[in-house]
């Protein structure tokens, strides 16, 4: 029996990896080209969450991520038309689950690395990544609770543990503390800590990558559900083989952790 359920299960995640294959395909087909304004600079606002802007997040990361490689004397990312569709049809194809565990990313990687070849981009090495962005001003480890009923902020999350009453005219009672989303600056600096800059695993400051694409999305289960706000992002960067040396056609390295700005 437990043999039986489990190649019942192996079934069912392959035709499940098979359907997300073919839809990331179809949205693919049907993307139209995306480009974004890289002149725009994150500033101290904080985010609106529910009304998020995804390509002005986008757009305001890569002027980060080229504004860190110019202070190490490295030429700027060059967006890429194809490589940002890529982006943005496995942020609405892929599961949820692909951006949580670094050991489900690799069937995504071959997905992506299939549709450049299809595709005929004119580079022949890639890195692609996914990975969550954290958007409360809050550490992951610390407490916090949701009031439904506040109205001090539309988030109606606040720092620590629930008190056992929140009328003001009871004894004891404490001031909450509404918790804050991140400011634009703060997001773009946990993209950046989110792409490895030191080792042999370097993207960030890379001189063999030249160009790059990104896509990101709110994942709405964490808004409504879950009450702590999050992003999906996905950022390919590419580049050309350099003659004479032989480089891995794919970069697989993953992030030790899913958040590594957590205090």
């Amino acid at each position: 029996m437990n043999r039986f359920i489990a190649i019942i299960s192996i079934l069912l995640l392959s035709s499940t990896v098979l359907g997300q294959a073919k839809r990331f395909k179809e949205t693919l087909k049907n993307c139209p080209s995306k480009w974004y304004d890289t002149s725009l600079v994150a500033t101290s606002n904080r985010l609106d969450v529910f009304r998020l802007d995804e390509d002005y997040l986008s757009s305001i990361s890569i002027k980060r991520i080229n504004a860190k490689r110019k202070q190490r004397l490295r030429s700027n990312f060059e967006q890429d038309t194809l490589l940002n569709q890529i982006c943005v049809s496995g942020i609405n194809s892929f599961f949820r689950s692909r951006f949580k565990r670094r050991s489900t990313w690799r069937k995504e990687q071959k997905t992506i690395l299939r549709a450049l070849e299809e595709y005929q981009s004119d580079c022949n090495i890639f890195s692609a990544r996914a990975f969550m962005i954290d958007l409360l001003d809050w550490p992951l480890s610390s407490a916090f609770y949701y009031l439904k009923k506040s109205t001090k902020t539309e988030l109606k999350l606040f720092q620590g543990k629930q008190p056992p009453s929140t009328n003001p005219v009871v004894d004891g009672y404490e001031e909450p503390i509404p918790i804050e989303t991140v400011t634009e600056k703060q997001f773009v600096d946990r993209i950046i800590e989110t792409i490895p800059r030191k080792g042999p695993n370097s993207d960030l400051l890379s001189r063999k990558y030249s160009r790059i694409g990104i896509a990101m999305k709110i994942d709405a289960s964490t808004l409504n559900r879950e009450r702590r706000p999050r992003v999906y992002v996905i950022l390919v960067l590419a580049g050309k083989r350099l003659q004479g040396i032989r480089l891995k056609p794919f970069v697989t390295e993953e992030l030790e952790k899913n958040y590594p700005y957590d205090e």
